[in-house]
């Protein structure tokens, strides 16, 4: 039985990737998104467009799907309450629909973010609408996923010499794309997985973060909530990479 991803934004970072990697280890694999995508069909996933909100289309596409994985927005490009809202929102729907399909497993990544700050208790009511409504499900708490063409290496491109007095001295926790995918991949594999683990990769100052490469795009400066988040030392611990033998190698 197959896969279902389903995107809350049109930002593929994840989808994509993933479904590449199930692809290749001979999974079927179905997205639910905002848009079409002339690549993910390509590699021969099944695709159903609709709004992330629309919770009636999304449970008929959990029709006779084995695993659920919602991908949530990435977490630099959230920085207004309206895009808050709509993750909750999000979050909720995905959470009923799973709970009211008869599906085997549902995988969360999500970011770690501290309660203290509203993303923070935002990502952690999502989590609690899936473990509210779900069993198994298996919650993947992420430090800040690694990829040259996100949100996130566009903040770190419109860095210059001198942080923002906020940033200096921030400590990031930063996974590798390819880590984190392996990572659900490994998940999908297994049965009966629930409850809720961190996988953190190698804990980093900020500034060490733009000796990396970035990718082409434009710089986009961190917006005010993300400069909290960053400064808040955003560090997840590595309790998945013991449970499920996949490490999150060092960037650096």
């Amino acid at each position: 039985m197959p896969v279902l991803i389903a995107a809350a934004s049109d930002d593929l970072g994840v989808v994509v990737p993933l479904a590449r990697r199930l692809r290749e280890d001979g999974g079927e694999v179905r997205c639910y998104l905002p848009e079409d995508d002339g690549g993910l069909r390509h590699i021969g996933c099944k695709l159903a467009v609709g709004h992330p909100l629309d919770e009636m289309n999304l449970e008929a596409s959990l029709t006779n799907v084995h695993t659920f994985v919602p991908v949530l927005p990435d977490l630099a490009g959230i920085d207004d309450p309206e895009t808050l809202d709509l993750v909750v929102a999000y979050g909720r729907v995905a959470a009923r629909a799973a709970g009211d399909s008869a599906i085997e497993q549902t995988i969360l990544p999500i970011p770690a973010v501290p309660t203290s700050h509203p993303m923070g208790r935002a990502f952690a009511e999502v989590a609690e609408a899936f473990m509210a409504a779900c069993r198994p499900v298996c919650v993947i708490r992420t430090g800040m996923v690694w990829r040259g063409d996100g949100p996130l290496a566009a903040g770190m491109r419109a860095l210059d010499s001198a942080l923002p007095p906020a940033l200096e001295g921030a400590v990031v926790s930063a996974v590798a794309l390819d880590d984190l995918v392996s990572l659900l991949a490994e998940v999908d594999d297994r049965e009966d997985t629930h409850g809720t683990w961190d996988f953190g990769g190698q804990a980093v100052a900020l500034t060490d973060l733009r000796s990396l490469d970035w990718g082409a795009g434009p710089p986009v400066p961190f917006g005010p909530w993300m400069q909290q988040v960053l400064a808040s030392d955003l560090v997840a611990g590595a309790s998945a990479e013991s449970e499920f033998g996949i490490p999150a190698r060092p960037l650096l």
